[in-house]
């Protein structure tokens, strides 16, 4: 059966409620890491999210290509700290 269905002796099947509300508390939370420990949290988080900014990118390029399509794309990487 499937992560929050179980099935009973009589073959019906029942959503188990409490792993739905158990996983209901991680929605929207995520779990970051890193070996370098000088980093803030807030740094960790955003070189993170400029890793999936960079992924979509990539991904998105490659869409472009499947249609035929001559696109370049130039990436941009940048320190927040540049903008100070």
């Amino acid at each position: 059966m499937g992560r929050y269905v179980k099935e009973l002796k009589n073959g019906n099947l029942k959503i188990d409620k409490a792993k739905v509300r158990n996983e209901e508390k991680l929605d929207g939370k995520y779990l970051l890491s890193t070996s370098d420990e000088s980093l803030s949290a807030e740094e960790i988080a955003l070189g993170y999210k400029q890793l999936y900014e960079v992924d979509s990118l990539k991904k998105h390029q490659k869409e472009i290509k499947c249609s035929n399509q001559t696109v370049s794309v130039n990436l941009l990487m940048y320190n927040e700290n540049d903008w100070n």
